[in-house]
């Protein structure tokens, strides 16, 4: 199986002396999952922080956590007095308003400059201090490929068949397809879509494939800023505009449309400060998607 390319991309950066590296993603466990990759890669400890228990090395269910490490400041210096090794801290950026963790993960980065290693933070929109940010690059973490929930597919089979009987009953056309439609979830969303349909009869059959539509429709519904509508009607329907369907049909293989409506009123504050520049960052970041991206999305 060939090593994903943002695995490439991280151990080049630890190879390179980058000391403190940003992952933008809320996947913290699939971040989690690529360090302890790169760690392997490069002979070195993986250590990381969870903020209810501590700092532990590796990630077997016996490994115990340091004493006193759950607090971010503990847990840093307990980082420093580590030495080499990758440290993941996933959400600390809720903790970077703290002068006195500030002061001491800027201790760790000098520490780690000049030995092997880096300390990670994954999040999403983490805002470093200004002290920090000569010395952090961001990286962002791709979105899940078809060969990631394929291989998520047959490990929640798996786990769920050392304790119960499963029946996979899907053609290659129709494993397909179903792979296909958890496409644009998160693994974690994705394993809980799967582990729902086996507990609901045992089973994963071509019958899934329509619920694992619906529950994917409820997890983009659920934050309120997306509306799923399912294709009812086909273009056999609209009279005319001939120009307009032959235009679609050259394009049938992008099959995914975003409509979004009153955009002028989503980024009214663009141009000023009344809420901080965020509508400013946001729009950035829209236009930025707008161009690198490459999924089969039609923006309207």
């Amino acid at each position: 199986m060939p090593i994903p390319s943002h695995i490439d991309e991280l151990e080049l950066l630890v190879r390179s002396r980058y000391a403190l590296i940003v992952l933008d993603t809320w996947e913290y466990e699939r971040a989690g999952e690529a360090l302890r990759h790169v760690a392997s890669r490069l002979s070195l400890h993986f250590f990381e922080w969870r903020r209810s228990k501590g700092v532990r090395r590796g990630n077997a269910p016996g490994d115990p956590f340091a004493d006193d490490t759950a607090a971010p400041f503990d847990a840093l210096r307990h980082v420093e007095r580590e030495g080499a090794g990758i440290y993941h801290f996933p959400a600390l950026e809720a903790h970077l308003d703290d002068p006195n963790v500030v002061a001491q993960l800027h201790d760790v980065v000098d520490r780690l400059a000049t030995r092997r290693g880096a300390l990670v933070i994954s999040g999403g929109d983490v805002r470093l201090p200004e002290a920090l940010r000569p010395h952090a690059i961001v990286v962002s973490l791709p979105a899940p490929e078809r060969e990631d929930y394929r291989a998520l597919m047959e490990r929640v089979v798996r786990d769920h068949a050392a304790r119960m009987p499963v029946r996979v009953d899907l053609s290659p056309i129709d494993r397909a397809r179903l792979l296909h439609n958890l496409a644009g979830l998160s693994l974690t969303e994705a394993e809980k879509i799967l582990t729902r349909l086996i507990m609901t009869d045992g089973a994963l059959s071509a019958a899934d494939i329509p619920r694992v539509t619906e529950a994917k429709r409820h997890a983009v519904e659920q934050d309120g800023l997306l509306e799923y509508w399912p294709t009812e009607s086909g273009m056999s329907e609209v009279a005319g505009l001939e120009g307009l369907k032959g235009w679609l049909a050259r394009r049938r293989r992008a099959p995914i449309v975003l409509w979004i409506d009153e955009i002028e009123k989503a980024f009214a504050a663009s141009g000023g400060e009344q809420d901080g520049g965020v509508s400013r960052r946001v729009f950035g970041s829209f236009l930025s998607w707008l161009q690198d991206r490459r999924g089969d999305v039609f923006v309207v």
